[in-house]
């Protein structure tokens, strides 16, 4: 019944789209006779437009052109009007310039007169008073001997009369002193009987407060005490702690390094380049994408086997960087899933599950990355975990269509097969990172409990600082009270001494004082007596004579030299003069230089403006050719518009009804289809008895549809037959075998390319000796040349292996070392000589590679910059030899020689330069040296061309 059910819906549903398709043709035929005549509307505008455009284009090449000319002239006319006024400013300054030139010249000239007159005045005065210089010369000599006997006597009588009063004056002193004294003796024994009744005082209070200070220091010594022994245990856990923390990081350390180790290689190579960022794309391994109780880690990982190694990325296009990556640095394979490509998987939970022995699902037991949540679901998502072996067991014999796996790692496959059993080896990738975790955790733990130990110790140091500092702060304290006691008993005892010195010294001063008293009544009528003798002396004998003639000396040598500067400022004054009046001319010459080129511009300006003002008019004639136009391509781009949108709309119609028409076509070809497969499937007794009218109806035959859907997820659950397993062996059988042969190509392929390359080396090796000997010879050869003596060789340095002692290198772990010996010196390495020799000996070095070589053409850049002007020229001679061709007939090597070095310039062939012409805009010159003449011979060469060239002509 299901059958004549469903044939009957296929035939009328056929019927009826079959109409609808008929109906859906006829009105495609009208619209796309609408679309014609659009599209025929819209190309006729179209070739309107071509045409029209193509006379604006021409008049805008015609605008541009003059534009151009426009342009041109308005920039000549601008340099002609800025030459202008560069000249008329030019004149401006040339006037000031005259003005100033004449009135210096007339200041000049006055001065100079002025300056004649006063040179003759000063003459005139110098003779003068050198006329009176020597009459007061002779003057002075006669009053110079009868002052100096007059100074003898007198300095006679003053040098006694000091002596009296120098011993007058010490007197005096000493009997103040002793006054002083006395007066001092009396107050200083009043105060050493004060004293002595204070230190007796301050001693019974020192007595008192040393009591206190003893009783204060024991209990800071048992405090500190204390503290100190909780200061050792603390220290002691942290320690304890500290080398615990040592040991988690170790193991943590090796977990890490056991857990990257693990990993297949492409895999950490992905990895590590992703992390040193060599690589764009970010990539996960699955395994670290997601955490897991350590109970589950074991089922994870027997599920997962080689999966838990693949590498989640974004995209494919990521996945295809990571391969390339991998093929071009040959790493390996990796298995990869992309976000993009992952199906996220769910737990089937209508499923009916046991009511023991069930762990839960994977999905609500793990903890995923969000980033990485729906690659992870794809791989675990429907996943249960249960206890055991029978558990899972059960699960999968209720027909179960997703995977299981046990705690112990048995893992029941949606295909039927079922794994399970212990390996020998170390726990896998995600048991290692769970026990890193695990370290972590604890390392966090035992960290914070460092840190905690050491504030705790920190402090308690603290305070046993604290405690020590009072300690010691008290014992000081009793220190500077004993040494203050001490100090107080010395000063009481040196109180009483003190007094009795006193009462003794005041006694001896008093009589002392009596015996100077009369002493110096006797010197003060000596030194009164002297001094009335010295009175009676001479007066002055004209001691102003030397001073005056001093004086006069002065006048005599300030007027010389008053005359020598009015000399040099009249002979500097005429000299000016003259180059003012030189200068003068040349400013005039100057002035009427420029009048002529003023006139010149002015006359190019004039054309100019008459040219600008025809284009000006040609320009406006034309742009109201443009406008026109402008006008015309305006309103036909309109009309082009409108019929461009009606003929879209017209195409889109068109699209709409055949893709209707598609549609209905295809639900027809589908309809027809499945009509030819009910038929096929239905057997011949079901075609003969079908007849429309015992088909049931719609409600019943939507029940039996409902059943037959239902038979078929039944046997869709019974799982998939592998038809192709026998095939698949024997394919693979094939392939090793394949693969074996190939593997033996590649072993003979390695034998030969390995005989290639020992023929190899030994070819270089040969060919590298030879060309070091020939090297080595003409170098020695050039450096005794450049440097007049000496030698120079080239070795090879000791390898890695001779360095060691374990043999002989080959050639190919050696380098080449360069040592030389100039002149008067002993052998040295390069980098041993100085700068100028180092270049020199590098210069030897590469003419003789380039000559060993045979190099048709080198570029030198600044390898004379280092050169004193000797070895300059001994450079410019070599490379001058080998720039020319040999008796051989060799070419000689082209040498491209860049220099700021005359030296080397002037024996080059070709010189090439770089030259501004204008601000920003740089020009290269080049120049033969042979047909370069000096400015001076220029005129000489044009007046012999001539005769020179006469033949010719």
């Amino acid at each position: 019944m299901h059958f004549f059910f469903r044939r009957r819906q296929l035939e009328e549903r056929g019927e009826s789209l079959a109409a609808e398709l008929r109906e859906l043709k006829a009105r495609e035929a009208a619209l796309s006779g609408w679309r014609s005549l659009w599209d025929q509307a819209r190309s006729v505008l179209s070739e309107g437009r071509v045409e029209q455009e193509g006379r604006v284009a021409r008049l805008s090449e015609k605008k541009a052109d003059l534009l151009s000319r426009r342009e041109a002239l308005r920039r000549s006319c601008f340099a002609s009007a800025t030459s202008i006024r560069e000249i008329l400013s030019r004149r401006r300054a040339l006037s000031a310039d005259l003005a100033d030139l004449s009135s210096r010249i007339e200041s000049l000239s006055g001065e100079e007169a002025a300056l004649r007159e006063r040179e003759a005045a000063l003459d005139a005065e110098m003779a003068t008073l050198a006329s009176e210089r020597d009459r007061l010369a002779e003057t002075a000599e006669r009053r110079r001997l009868e002052i100096e006997q007059e100074r003898i006597r007198r300095e006679e009588a003053a040098a006694r009369s000091a002596a009296l009063t120098g011993e007058l004056e010490v007197l005096r002193s000493r009997m103040r002193s002793r006054r002083s004294l006395l007066e001092a003796s009396a107050a200083d024994l009043a105060a050493a009987d004060e004293a002595a009744q204070a230190a007796e005082r301050s001693l019974r209070d020192a007595g008192d407060r040393r009591s206190l200070l003893q009783s204060e220091e024991r209990e800071l010594s048992e405090a500190h005490s204390e503290i100190f022994a909780r200061c050792r245990t603390t220290a002691g856990l942290l320690q304890t702690a500290r080398k615990e923390a040592a040991t988690l990081e170790n193991a943590l350390e090796e977990l890490r390094s056991a857990e990257d180790s693990s990993y297949p290689e492409p895999v950490r190579f992905l990895v590590a380049a992703s992390r040193l960022g060599r690589l764009s794309t970010t990539v996960k391994i699955a395994a670290e994408a997601f955490t897991c109780p350590p109970s589950l880690s074991t089922a994870v990982e027997a599920y997962l086997g080689g999966r838990q190694f693949w590498l989640l990325v974004d995209t494919l296009a990521d996945a295809g960087r990571c391969i390339d990556m991998l093929k071009e640095r040959r790493a390996g394979r990796a298995t990869f899933l992309p976000l993009e490509r992952s199906r996220p998987r769910s737990p089937i939970h209508r499923f009916p599950l046991p009511d023991s022995g069930v762990v839960g699902w994977a999905a609500d037991l793990l903890t995923a990355e969000p980033r990485w949540s729906p690659a992870v679901m794809h791989l675990l998502g429907d996943l249960l975990v249960v206890d055991g072996y029978e558990v899972g067991a059960e699960i999968a014999r209720r027909g179960a269509s997703f995977p299981v796996v046990s705690l112990e790692g048995e893992v029941f496959a949606t295909g039927g097969t079922v794994s399970g059993g212990r390996s020998r080896s170390s726990a896998g990738a995600i048991e290692r990172r769970n026990r890193a975790l695990e370290a972590e955790r604890r390392l966090g733990d035992c960290r914070a409990r460092v840190e905690e130990l050491t504030g705790v110790l920190a402090r308690e140091e603290e305070l046993e600082q604290r405690r020590a500092a009072e300690r010691d702060e008290c014992a000081r304290s009793m220190r500077e009270l004993d040494a203050g006691i001490a100090a107080l008993e010395d000063d009481l005892r040196g109180a009483v001494a003190r007094s009795d010195r006193l009462a003794d010294g005041s006694r001896d001063a008093s009589a002392e004082l009596s015996a100077w008293e009369a002493r110096e009544s006797e010197l003060a009528k000596q030194v009164e007596e002297l001094a009335v003798e010295i009175g009676r002396a001479a007066g002055d004998l004209a001691l102003s004579l030397p001073a005056e003639l001093a004086g006069l000396e002065a006048r005599c040598s300030l007027a010389g030299e008053r005359l020598a500067g009015a000399r040099a400022l009249r002979e500097r004054s005429s000299g000016e003069l003259a180059r003012a009046r030189a200068d003068l001319t040349a400013l005039e010459e100057e002035g009427r230089g420029a009048s002529e080129r003023e006139k010149g511009e002015r006359e190019r300006l004039s054309l100019h403006g008459r040219e600008l003002y025809r284009l000006f008019l040609d320009l406006r004639e034309l742009q109201q050719e443009l406008d026109s136009e402008a006008a015309l391509e305006r309103s036909s781009a309109a009309r082009s518009a409108r019929v461009s949108s009606r003929a879209l709309r017209a195409a889109e119609r068109c699209s709409e009804a055949a893709a209707k028409e598609a549609d209905l076509a295809r639900r027809l070809d589908d309809a027809e289809e499945e009509l030819r497969r009910l038929l096929e499937s239905a057997d011949d007794e079901h075609r003969r008895l079908y007849d429309p009218s015992l088909a049931p109806g719609p409600e019943e035959g939507q029940a039996l549809a409902a059943a037959v859907r239902r038979l078929e997820r039944e046997l869709t659950a019974l799982g998939p037959v592998d038809w192709g397993a026998l095939s698949e062996d024997a394919s693979l059988s094939s392939r090793v075998t394949f693969l074996s042969g190939q593997l033996a190509d590649v072993g003979s392929a390695i034998e030969e390319l390995r005989a290639i390359i020992a023929e190899t080396d030994r070819y270089v090796a040969s060919t590298f000796s030879s060309a070091l000997d020939s090297i080595n010879l003409r170098f020695d050869a050039l450096f005794r040349r450049l440097f007049g003596g000496g030698e120079a060789r080239l070795q090879l340095a000791a390898g890695p292996d001779e360095a060691s002692g374990q043999g002989q290198a080959s050639e190919w772990d050696r380098g080449v070392e360069i040592v030389a010996r100039p002149p008067g010196k002993h052998m040295q390495y390069l980098a041993q000589l100085s700068g100028g020799e180092q270049t020199l000996t590098a210069i030897a070095y590469l003419f003789a590679s380039m000559e060993a070589a045979g190099l048709p053409l080198a570029v030198l850049d600044e390898v004379d910059a280092a050169l004193d002007e000797s070895n300059l020229l001994r450079f410019g001679e070599l490379a001058r030899e080998y720039a020319s061709p040999s008796a051989e007939g060799s070419g000689g090597i082209q040498l491209i020689v860049m220099t700021h070095r005359r030296a080397t310039m002037e024996r080059a062939d070709i010189l090439y330069g770089v030259t501004l012409d204008e601000p920003g805009l740089s020009k290269a010159v080049g120049i033969r040296v042979e047909d370069w003449v000096e400015p001076g011979q220029e005129r000489q060469r044009r007046l012999r061309a001539p005769a020179q060239s006469g033949g010719r002509a």
